[in-house]
């Protein structure tokens, strides 16, 4: 199990693998003892998340982040690698970066949403760019959600839920 809790409560920072994410510090932990293991969400969720994105900081801190509640995660670094690992994980919802090397995030969820047998796979894009012409090209690429970067795990939280629920995923 993995978890993320604030960094500086009570804990052991030399003994911990510490990830700094722009304008957060967050302490993560491999494996927490029982009597820290109610601050994470541990819930059996299941529902299999592809984290797309080229920078591994910021795949690791979602794995974690997902992983603590409850959800398996897969990952890809980019998005030729992110379709073909749809095929191999058919995950419930993709969380899927923009500015990548090749194919750009729009062009992954434009072609996620074609496709036959994906089509209905949620879409939230986690990235930097927050202007209103990236969130309203991200609705026409046909994403279901967009999360602007640096991630306020609380807000992606939610949208994993909601869009889970949305698909009927119990989340």
């Amino acid at each position: 199990m993995a978890c993320f809790l604030p960094a500086g409560q009570g804990v052991d920072r030399d003994r911990h693998a510490t990830a700094l994410y722009p304008g957060r510090q967050w302490v993560l932990f491999g494996s927490l003892p029982p009597c820290l293991l109610q601050s994470c969400h541990n819930v059996d969720n299941q529902a299999t998340i592809l984290v797309v994105d080229d920078n591994r900081d910021n795949v690791e801190i979602l794995r974690a982040f997902l992983e603590s509640r409850g959800y398996v995660v897969a990952e890809a670094a980019d998005g030729r690698s992110a379709l073909a690992k749809m095929e191999q994980v058919r995950p419930a919802l993709v969380l899927l970066d923009v500015m990548m090397p090749g194919m750009d995030g729009w062009q992954v969820c434009r072609t996620i949403k074609s496709h036959p047998d994906y089509g209905a796979t949620k879409v939230v894009m986690v990235t930097a760019k927050g202007g209103f012409e990236d969130k309203f090209e991200g609705l026409r690429s046909g994403a279901d959600d967009y999360v602007v970067k640096p991630v306020d795990l609380k807000e992606l939280a939610e949208k994993v839920e909601r869009n889970l629920a949305a698909r009927g995923s119990k989340a």
